[in-house]
């Protein structure tokens, strides 16, 4: 009886450790990635760069069934939730408004401030940190894009870039934390569409409309 019980117990952790692999591979898994031509740090901190001052991109999400769609066109950014307006951003002036059109009221905040490697409030500094390991994974084609992907790591903390070779536009981050059993992730999963943004897309409301309070 008590070998059979052992039996048992040793078949389920062999399916549990299986699984654990299995789940492992696959979140890790980027395809099959062109490593030809590999790009060194430098090369990727001047395309991020660059993609600080690129002018016109959207990027659509889905979260636990809300889309979220961030417009960003001449330094202004936009984020609609379910087609709402909820956030209006002028990095030029470093000022903001939160919106809750539900009740008519927004806050406004001059707290947006940007760093050298960041996206339009996305940040990317870690990418200027020597004391972070940087390792170029390779090349992919997403949404018929030529895109970079590198690894950032800093003991059991990894981000992983996803950065379009044509604009230096990082159209996706993933966060990795391992632990001695298994791996946790945060990731952005956008989708993205370059040059269609508006002066539409980045109109702030009415003021009028609302009632403002102010968050300095």
């Amino acid at each position: 009886m008590k070998k059979k019980i052992l039996v048992v117990l040793a078949s389920i952790l062999i399916i549990l450790l299986l699984v654990i692999i299995i789940r492992e591979i696959t979140l890790n898994f980027d395809g099959f990635l062109d490593k030809s031509n590999v790009k060194s740090r430098d090369e990727i901190k001047a395309l991020i760069l660059n993609g600080n001052n690129y002018n016109n991109f959207k990027l659509t999400s889905i979260v636990e069934d809300d889309k979220y769609e961030y417009y960003n066109k001449d330094n202004i950014s936009t984020v609609y939730k379910n087609g709402d307006l909820v956030t209006w951003v002028d990095y030029n002036n470093s000022l903001g408004y939160f919106f809750n059109n539900s009740e008519k009221t927004a806050t406004e905040s001059s707290q947006f401030h940007t760093t050298e490697y960041s996206q339009y409030g996305r940040p990317f500094d870690e990418i200027n940190d020597s004391q972070i390991e940087y390792k170029y994974l390779g090349q992919k084609n997403i949404n018929n894009r030529a895109t970079y992907i590198i690894s950032l790591t800093s003991n059991n903390y990894i981000i992983k870039l996803y950065i379009d070779a044509s604009t230096g536009v990082v159209i996706n981050r993933k966060d990795i934390f391992k632990t001695i059993i298994t791996t946790h992730y945060t990731n952005e999963d956008f989708e993205v569409s370059f040059d269609t943004v508006t002066e539409k897309d980045i109109a702030l409301p009415n003021l009028d409309e609302y009632t403002i309070t102010k968050n300095t």
